[in-house]
This record gives C-alpha cells, sequence and structure tokens, in this order.
C-alpha cells in the first residue's frame, strides 16, 4: 500500500508477484491472479518492459487449465531460451510437473519432474 500511495512504482511489480506466489501456494487463486494482473498493469504503464509470467505459467499449472498452460510453458521455455535463464527450465518442468499431476497423467507428471 505503501508504494502505491507513495507513486514508488518500480519495486511494487515484483512485491505484487511475490505476493502472488504466497497466495498461489495457498490455494488462493483468484487473489494471485488479480494481483499478478496489477503487476503486469504497472509494468504496461510505466513503460517497463514486462518479464516473463512466471505465475502465470505456475497459475494456469495449479488450476489445470491445459490449453493455457501449454501456451505459457511454451512461450516461458521460448524465452528463457532466447535470454539464456536457464531456470525458467525449472519453472517449466515444475509447472508441467503440477500440470500433470492434477489431470492424474502420472508418467508425465514424473517425467517432467
Amino acid at each position: 500500500r505503501h508504494a502505491r500511495d507513495s507513486g514508488a512504482l518500480d519495486g511494487l511489480p515484483r512485491a505484487l508477484t511475490y505476493r502472488a506466489g504466497v497466495h498461489l501456494l495457498s490455494g488462493e487463486f483468484t487473489a494471485a491472479e488479480q494481483l499478478i494482473e496489477e503487476a503486469y498493469s504497472i509494468t504496461a504503464a510505466t513503460g517497463h518492459k514486462s518479464p516473463v509470467r512466471y505465475h502465470s505459467v505456475l497459475l494456469a499449472a495449479w488450476r489445470g487449465d491445459a490449453a493455457t498452460a501449454a501456451k505459457l510453458i511454451g512461450s516461458a521455455s521460448a524465452d528463457g531460451i532466447a535470454r539464456g535463464e536457464g531456470r525458467l527450465r525449472n519453472l517449466t518442468g515444475y509447472a508441467l510437473a503440477v500440470l500433470h499431476n492434477g489431470l492424474a497423467h502420472y508418467d508425465e507428471a514424473y517425467a517432467a519432474a
């Protein structure tokens, strides 16, 4: 709230996405989604390039939204390769494991993990 009130928006998107991660792991998907969208609205409004939507990838996986998760996982993976971010490989593997486990595709979940 302090960052919003004072106009200190530089660190706010990062803080919002970290908080979204807490809501995500608590099963509070709507709250997580709202914080993620607020973070990306701020980055767009301030002219910053939005980072890969790490938490959006995980949100789609935890929700079991196979179509959205596949699209986001594919784009995150490609972006990570292009930017040299190895951590995205771990993130996308984790997201695939969560998605497949939730859809009862246990062999695929095991392979992704």
